[in-house]
């Protein structure tokens, strides 16, 4: 080691190079490794995650395919029970999804969290809390527990267990125990554990979780499952199933939950997107590697004649293995000492531009770094004596390689984000509003008289609802929400096996989203009923389908896809095709149109008994005035139900979000692309020194016979350039290849620009003629008279 520190000191600059090239690949490596062990071990905390699962529910008129649901919420005593008596249930409980609502300690708001409810302690057996002080257990009303980073930022300097604290409608809880986050990221994630012994219908969304017997066989349990004839709500026919919890993290109707402000559900990132970043830290990962073999082969060079010597007196290969083995071991340690400095650093940068926030996982973090620091050495310490200048062109050549590939795909991937999210939809999207202006009530009792309580209250919150609504100037008009951007995952089966898309959409709705009809008519509230089966189709439906004479046409579904007490259950008549709509991207761009059908629903079909409550409404918002409303709302809100929460989000906004991912594995690229180009450009630098170097008295005498900057600069850089153009030449076919494969199944894709390749070309060139000019100044200012009298 002694021997290291020395080498290390004589050759600063190489070691500074070798250092910073490192530091920076590794840096990104580190940074990409840890997200992707965090997304693929999602939930890996919960010891019988194989045997836990999600009671979901199968609608069998298709509307709503899957969806979970606590049993405190649906089943009553005329049900079947899907859990009570079932010999693979080993155990099960409710929770609940609540809004973030603020906790205020002496009137002032210090934290809004992420809040679940629970309503047993069964709870905690399927679901491990780490209990850090208290009991873990919840018993009564008024009970919660609170995370450790909740109970600090509460009360910094004392326990929190025994306190009480207001939450909510401001009603106190007392803390029972205080409990520390996963250690790995969860599908579920919150601040505080409320308890009630009835569910609270009040901005939720119930789950039932079951844990199952080991060996227990999921399939027959879910064949088992009878068809249930009732529904508390929606009066349709539907079936209880098992889902693995594993696979929710990752479902479309979960990523509903989190966009509408439930903070405690967390999305798994998409398996797409994973790889390609895992592709990105690879190729980062060798360009680091690449220049660090280079950079340690030309100190190597340098001590050629050190080595033989040592070997001459003596020295075995063991011996000249343990030194050269130290020497980098000691280089890997500095390297990890700044690698881990940089990610530290990195982490505000990374949650709020890249939206990549990464748990620390100590497990994770020694394996990898000590495989770092020990691997490293092993590999580089296996190098040849005497590389030759092939293998340090070759080592160039890839670094040039793989940083004009990653560039060209980032700026590829920038410009197919910009057409996708510039591209019309062929809807309208700005100036739409999606509000909830009726909460879901409290109500901890289903008797008859609270039930009769509860309709005459929401009777005439609808009316004073409506009446604001319609003498606001700046609320144009308003429907039911049909809830159309977005990926749409309710296929229903016709007749004929194909499946098709449905959408239940008033009129109104289709005048506000632009919707178009391309032959026949549209719905019409003065002329049409629900009782008539009437629909519309898209244009990717009249092909599919096969369709040549719509208006004499039918499609009749498999299952009935509505149902009234006062109709026979067996009736199942055809839809009438009434118009043909124009075929738009309710969902992202790349996506391929879906054979869609638009049903006929009139305009107060979908509001429940209960009035607006927890329905959805578009509403079309005069321009400029849009702030205006959302106040207006917020004050109506809190009149009629005394919150102060808005449930809202603007269609366009919606639209957006479906690229976030799209935005992120962009901006990863062209990042990372640019990392790849400064590690590169520290090798040309670590690379030309060595080469003047060995160079001085070739070019001092040069100079002396008459040669010009021009001519030193071509005879230093020639090398370099033709190495630079093989790279370039070698890049594009597999860019353009890697694209090809990406982009395979998008619908709309960009061309690939002649300026891209070009752009890269420029900036990588610019950026390594900037290092080459430096040490070629640097070799035209050698005094020859001096070179040739030292050498």
């Amino acid at each position: 080691m002694k021997q290291a520190f020395h080498l290390i000191s004589r050759m600063k600059g190489y070691t500074a190079l070798s250092l910073l090239g490192l530091i920076i690949s590794l840096s990104g490596t580190v940074i990409i490794s840890r997200y992707l062990y965090q997304e693929w071990t999602i939930d890996h905390f919960m010891p019988n995650l194989d045997r836990t699962y999600f009671l979901v529910t199968n609608y069998l008129d298709g509307r709503i395919s899957e969806g979970s649901v606590g049993m405190n919420y649906v089943f009553d005593s005329d049900f079947f029970s899907p859990v009570e008596g079932q010999s693979e249930i080993e155990i099960y409980c409710d929770f609940m999804l609540r809004k973030d609502f603020p906790v205020s300690i002496d009137g002032q708001e210090v934290f809004s969290p992420a809040t679940i409810t629970v309503m047993d302690s069964a709870f905690f057996h399927i679901y491990p809390i780490n209990i850090i002080e208290g009991a873990r257990i919840l018993t009564a009303d008024g009970q919660c527990m609170v995370s450790e980073k909740l109970a600090r930022t509460l009360f910094p300097d004392e326990s929190a267990v025994g306190k009480s604290i207001p939450i909510e409608d401001g009603t106190l809880h007392t803390i029972q125990a205080v409990y520390r986050q996963p250690s790995t990221k969860s599908t579920l994630r919150f601040d505080l554990i409320q308890f009630h012994k009835s569910p609270v219908y009040s901005n939720f969304i119930s789950f039932c979780l079951v844990m199952l017997h080991e060996g227990a066989d999921v399939e027959a349990y879910n064949k088992r499952q009878p068809i249930q004839k009732l529904d508390l709500y929606q009066n349709r026919p539907f079936k209880f199933s098992l889902r693995p919890y594993s696979t929710m993290s990752s479902q479309s109707w979960w990523n509903s939950y989190e966009s509408a402000g439930y903070q405690c559900a967390q999305l798994k990132s998409s398996s797409t997107h994973l790889w390609m970043l895992l592709f990105v830290a690879i190729l980062l990962l060798f360009v680091g590697l690449f220049n660090f073999v280079n950079l340690y082969a030309v100190m190597r060079s340098h001590r050629r004649h050190e080595l033989e010597v040592r070997r001459i007196f003596g020295a075995s290969r063991w011996d000249i293995f343990c030194q050269l083995y130290a020497e980098i071991f000691l280089l890997a340690l500095l390297t990890m000492i700044g690698v881990w400095t940089v990610v530290e650093l990195a982490e505000p940068l990374l949650a709020t531009f890249y939206n990549i926030e990464v748990m620390g996982q100590w497990k994770f973090d020694v394996v990898l770094t000590t495989g770092i620091v020990f691997g490293l050495p092993l590999v580089s310490s296996l190098i040849p004596r005497k590389l030759p200048s092939f293998g340090e062109g070759l080592g160039l050549g890839m670094q040039f390689f793989i940083s004009l590939a990653l560039l060209n795909v980032g700026l590829y991937f920038m410009r197919q984000l910009h057409v996708m999210m510039t591209t019309d939809p062929g809807i309208r999207t700005k100036g739409l509003l999606s509000v909830v202006v009726q909460p879901f009530m409290n109500e901890d009792s289903w008797s008859q008289e609270e039930w009769n309580k509860k309709l005459e209250m929401s009777a005439k919150n609808l009316d004073v609802i409506k009446q604001r609504l319609e003498s606001c100037p700046y609320i144009k008009t308003y429907c039911p929400d049909p809830h159309i951007i977005g990926e749409l995952s309710n296929p229903i089966e016709l007749s004929n096996g194909h499946k098709v898309n449905a959408i239940w959409i008033t009129p109104i709705a289709m005048k506000l989203l632009g919707i178009k009809t391309l032959a026949g008519r549209t719905f019409n509230d003065s002329i049409d009923i629900y009782e008539q089966y009437l629909c519309m189709v898209n244009e990717t439906a009249i092909h599919r389908l096969g369709i040549k004479d719509f208006p004499n046409c039918r499609l009749q579904f498999t299952k009935r896809l509505w149902k009234k007490n006062s109709i026979n259950e067996e009736y199942n008549p055809p839809y009438e095709i009434v118009g043909v709509v124009r075929d738009f991207h309710n969902g992202r761009m790349s996506e391929p149109l879906q054979p869609t059908i638009y049903l006929y629903l009139p305009l107060l079909y979908d509001i429940s008994p209960f009035g607006f409550e927890g329905q959805p409404l578009l509403m079309d918002i005069a321009e400029g005035h849009e702030e205006e409303v959302i106040q207006y709302l917020k004050a109506l809100v809190y009149e009629l139900f005394g919150t102060n929460e808005l449930n809202y989000h603007w269609i366009e906004d919606q639209r957006k979000a479906l690229y976030k991912e799209d935005q992120r594995t962009a901006r990863i690229f062209v990042t990372f692309s640019l990392l790849a180009i400064a590690v590169t450009c520290l090798g040309v630098l670590g690379l030309m020194m060595f080469d003047v170097r060995r160079r001085y008295r070739e070019i001092a005498l040069r100079k002396v016979n008459g040669a010009t900057f021009l001519d030193i600069a071509l005879l230093l850089s020639r090398r370099y350039l033709i190495v630079f153009a093989v790279a370039a030449v070698a890049s594009l076919p597999v860019s353009l290849l890697v694209i090809h494969r990406v982009m395979a199944s998008y619908t709309i894709r960009t061309s690939f620009a002649w300026w891209i390749p070009l752009l890269s070309l420029l900036i990588i060139f610019l950026l390594c003629a900037l290092t080459l000019w430096q040490q070629v100044w640097k070799a035209t200012r050698i005094k020859p008279y001096q070179v040739l009298k030292e050498n």
